[in-house]
């Protein structure tokens, strides 16, 4: 299909923000949830060809949840926008989580160097 797709990011001092936007086929307001789902096609413009195979978003949400972040859409006209937000951890907690599930001993010592 014919659309513009462009895409923007942008970090604040919390997260990382992806910005998404699709310049063509509009998203129904009553589809904006339903759109997350796997093998989810809505009647369009478009061919089953181009139509793909409704994979993408249900993959996209799950990467964000694993990443305990989160996706959101609009649509305004012709222009839907999906918005990636994506939260930051300390070194601290990224360091508890790579240990989590293994089978090292981490101890925390009160100078707040963790020892393995």
């Amino acid at each position: 299909p014919n659309t513009k797709i462009s895409v923007d990011f942008s970090c604040n001092e919390d997260e990382f923000i992806l910005l998404v936007e699709n310049l063509g086929e509009s998203i129904s307001p009553d589809h904006t949830k339903e759109i997350y789902n796997r093998f989810v096609h809505f009647e369009t413009g478009h061919t089953r060809e181009a139509a793909g195979l409704g994979l993408g978003l249900s993959v996209a949400l799950g990467m964000c949840e694993a990443l305990e972040g989160k996706i959101d859409n609009k649509t305004e006209g012709e222009i839907t926008q999906f918005i990636v937000n994506i939260p930051f951890i300390s070194s601290e907690e990224a360091v508890l989580s790579e240990a989590y599930g293994s089978n090292e001993f981490m101890f925390d010592t009160n100078d707040g160097m963790m020892e393995f």
